[in-house]
């Protein structure tokens, strides 16, 4: 009970650490940075002070960020925070100096772009913005200051001070990038009555900053412009970059051009899929890796992998099971040689062949036979699949518990397992709340559970070969079992259970999520049909191995549980080192001999075959180390 309370703290503590590990918000920081360039020329010309509230606002907002980044040098240790602390100081010494406007701005920008490599930060959205939910949100949050057409001229904006920003206004919004509105959505502007909007998601905010940078912009501009001329621009400097900056940028773009790409890219159809999120991604990440920016290369690469392939893993492995491994295999080798900062050569070499495996994928996806059969029996395995690893170990924690009359605690079990069932349901019925989560973090929480639920899995098998013999069972139940009515071991059985139920329940949530999305063009009924059949299939088995390991002597019941609970511990480590590799904080070397079951947790990866094995080989020995234990020593005698 110990073991699971302890192994339930850490679990907490670092699934804490993931959802805070961005709590001094890099994000903040860049957002701050961005203002200071853009307003400081509003507090200082010539050397003078013009506006002593701007003024002030600039040096709280010089010494914020160099706070942000004290933090992110405590967490993040990098000769490279040193430069940006020293320059943190130094733009606070430059506005109290009443440095030009110039100064301040190239410092600004300069440290800005430091952040943002630093911290990884995304400086563009996964997917092509929505100019329709950008629209909806506009008027449910912006339009009573702002006005309809972005005017300034809204209801509310009457005797505010400062005015409202007029997006229509094109002097107004040249100088200023969609990431710029994104940050000022997101955490508002003190001072002013611009409240930050931080409850939206990501998609959210983004929809939203660039339908503001599309109102300055008129229809009749589209009418007359052949899209099939406009010169193409990469999301990321949409997004990153303001107009200014685009049209210096390219001498071929003018502002027809601007506008078709400001107004919506929607206006040809919709935007790119997940597996051009992904190629976009990659082209990307070898474009900075040949600047020698392997931090930022290595970054793009794991976010080409997170939102490009893994939303649509299960809908692609069902067209070709190879397609998936191959293309995991082949961006953890590209991000491997990143890290080991490869030739250009060879790096476009491994790059290629990913944007074949890419085409290749996006061939299987065109040309995807859907049916409702098949989306059923995609949701039904993912529940079988994930159901029967959580209910075996709830059955046997529950079989052990009925064997010692321990009724109180099983309760505490029951809570546990039922609260993580519902906490499925709810994300389900709200994915979209859940998918807000960043890849990385959900990838790093299934990674961190299955790992925790390994140790104790082990500790648990060891501890029930041990009791199954009947004088240890019958002595352990008069010593100890009073102990397991304690409050404290029965929070970390209800712990434990809600612990192994909850990770299989988020999992099987965010493939649901995505065969949904697939499913709803021809019969959505068939994912709940799955899920249903899947859920009473569980259940069944659940019924019958409980009625069985009831009529087993007790020895034969924790022998045989403590075989399942080894096996279980196998298969979690190699999902555990698997999901950690995804999440990027585990290498990945391909395995000779390309075999892989999702099943037994199987992937052909080095590193996770090793992690099952040296979870394999450590409870054989456990075990024969407690076999020689319980041997009676030379000359002992033993009781009939």
């Amino acid at each position: 009970m110990r073991i699971i309370a302890i192994c339930s703290l850490l679990l907490t503590s670092g699934l804490v650490r993931v959802f805070a590990q961005d709590s001094f918000d890099p994000r903040m920081a860049v957002h701050l940075l961005d203002y200071i360039a853009a307003d400081y020329s509003m507090a200082v010309e010539n050397g003078v002070v013009i506006n002593q509230y701007e003024y002030d606002e600039m040096q709280e907002f010089a010494a914020t960020v160099e706070g942000i980044l004290h933090e992110m040098a405590h967490e993040r240790p990098s000769t490279k925070f040193d430069s940006l602390l020293v320059q943190a100081g130094l733009l606070i010494q430059g506005i109290e100096a009443l440095e030009s406007v110039d100064k301040i701005r190239d410092r600004a920008i300069g440290m800005k772009n430091m952040v943002i490599e630093l911290g990884k930060i995304p400086t563009g959205p996964a997917r092509w913005p929505s100019p329709e939910n950008g629209k909806a949100l506009y008027a449910a949050h912006c339009q009573s200051c702002h006005g309809a057409n972005g005017h300034a001229d809204g209801a509310a904006a009457q005797g505010l001070d400062p005015k409202p920003t007029a997006f229509a206004n094109q002097l107004v919004m040249a100088d200023k990038s969609p990431l710029q509105s994104y940050h000022t959505v997101k955490y508002g502007i003190d001072g002013t009555s611009m409240s930050g909007y931080a409850h939206l998601s990501e998609d959210q905010l983004w929809d939203l900053a660039f339908f503001l940078h599309s109102l300055r912009f008129s229809s009749p501009m589209l009418d007359t412009y052949d899209p099939a001329k406009y010169p193409e621009i990469a999301l990321s400097d949409l997004a990153s970059k303001s107009d200014k900056e685009l049209l210096n940028t390219d001498p071929g773009l003018d502002q027809k051009s601007l506008a078709y790409w400001r107004v919506g890219h929607s206006v040809a159809g919709q935007g790119p899929g997940p597996l051009e999120v992904a190629l976009r991604l990659m082209k990307e990440s070898l474009t900075h890796a040949r600047s020698g920016e392997y931090e930022l290369a290595k970054n793009k690469a794991l976010l080409a992998y997170l939102d490009g392939i893994e939303p649509i893993e299960v809908i692609l492995k069902a067209q070709d099971p190879n397609a998936v491994q191959d293309l995991e295999l082949a961006m953890g080798a590209y991000r491997k040689m990143v890290d080991q900062k490869k030739s250009a050569l060879e790096l476009e070499g491994q790059a290629e062949n990913i944007y074949h495996l890419i085409q290749q994928a996006q061939e299987l996806m065109d040309n995807k036979t859907s049916s409702f059969w098949l989306t059923f029996l995609m949701a039904g395995s993912i529940i079988l699949r994930e159901g029967i690893e959580a209910f075996l170990i709830i059955i046997i924690m529950l079989s052990v518990l009925k064997k010692a009359n321990a009724l109180q605690v099983a309760k505490y079990v029951h809570a546990g397992w039922i609260l993580a069932l519902a906490l499925g349901f709810v994300g389900w019925y709200s994915a979209d709340k859940l998918m807000k989560m960043s890849s990385m973090g959900r990838e790093v929480m299934e990674g961190a559970a299955a790992l925790v639920a390994v140790v104790v899995l082990f500790y648990l098998g060891i501890w029930m070969h041990g009791l199954s013999e009947a004088k240890r069972w019958n002595q352990f139940v008069k010593e100890r079992i009073h102990k397991l009515l304690d409050a404290k071991n029965a929070l970390g059985m209800a712990a434990f259970s809600f612990m192994v139920v909850f990770r299989e329940a988020f999992e099987s949530v965010l493939f649901l999520s995505a065969i949904g999305l697939d499913a709803q063009e021809y019969d959505n009924h068939a994912l709940g049909l799955g899920v249903m059949v899947a859920f009473a299939l569980v259940g069944g088995l659940a019924l019958v191995v409980m009625r069985y390991s009831a009529k087993l002597p007790v020895n034969q019941l924790f022998r045989y549980s403590s075989y399942v609970l080894a096996v279980l511990a196998v298969i979690l480590a190699g999902k555990g080192i698997h999901a950690l590799q995804e999440a990027g904080y585990v290498g990945i070397s391909a395995w000779p001999i390309s075999w892989r079951s999702e099943w037994l947790g199987v992937y052909p990866t080095v590193e996770s075959m090793m992690a099952q094995l040296v979870v394999a080989i450590a409870l054989v020995a456990a075990r024969w180390v407690q076999s020689r234990r319980s041997e009676p020593k030379n000359g002992a005698v033993t009781a009939a």
